[in-house]
């Protein structure tokens, strides 16, 4: 059965002021719902977010650490056929021998190059640097003779353990998020050289950084051909 109300009994302060409280109930229904449904939403973007963040970084970690370990082998290989030219005999063996040790040097560094620019975007700028300054130096010693080339074998060293130690800490810092403090003694390339790279001819950059490690190392002498 159906009950109408009149219009005088609508118009009751009683009357509306319940339906005042109804309409207040409902308000409140309608934007506790508006919240929860708003609030899964943005909880849901936010969730997502932070997977495509993790899902980014963790894509990234896995290229770097890719990147490093080819750089780290192209770099080996480099030295060690560095190596063979200092190994070359030079009153036993054929010119036409030393100058092919000398061309698998210059395929290797071209090969390195090719590598560390493959590469290059996933690093910051002051690595890229580093690894270029190591390819100008290559690139210097390529064009000397095998007797100038031994006696720099020393300071070769020094520039491996350069290489070893930075590319290594790159690696720790990615896969722990730490550091590793330089050992002592270990030799950094001249900031005048480095502020240069872009402009500096190799063999200039080449003599600036043997003549930082002589002062800084007087100790070591030349190897002798």
């Amino acid at each position: 059965m159906n009950i109408s109300l009149t219009n005088e009994e609508k118009q009751h302060p009683e009357f509306l002021k319940h339906r005042f409280v109804i309409r207040q109930i409902w308000l409140k229904i309608i934007l506790m719902a508006i919240i929860i449904v708003a609030g899964s939403y943005f909880g849901n973007m936010l969730i997502e977010s932070y997977k495509t963040k993790e899902t980014v970084s963790q894509f990234m970690l896995e290229k770097r650490l890719a990147a490093l370990t080819e750089i780290r082998v192209a770099y080996n290989d480099l030295c060690e056929c560095l190596q063979k030219t200092y190994n070359c005999n030079l009153e036993q063996l054929d010119k036409n021998i030393i100058k092919k040790t000398h061309e698998d040097h210059k395929s290797n560094i071209s090969d390195f190059v090719k590598i560390v620019n493959k590469w290059s975007l996933l690093f910051p700028e002051s690595f890229s640097q580093r690894i270029g300054a190591h390819s100008i130096i290559h690139k210097s010693i390529a064009g000397k003779t095998v007797e100038l080339c031994k006696e720099h074998i020393p300071f070769q060293k020094a520039l491996f353990q350069n290489f070893d130690h930075f590319t290594r800490v790159a690696l720790i810092e990615g896969i722990l998020g730490k550091t590793e403090n330089p050992p002592k003694g270990l030799f950094f390339f001249d900031k005048k050289s480095m502020s240069r790279l872009n402009v500096i001819e190799s063999d200039d950059f080449f003599t600036m950084n043997f003549d930082k490690w002589k002062k800084e190392h007087p100790q070591e002498k030349p190897t002798q051909p």
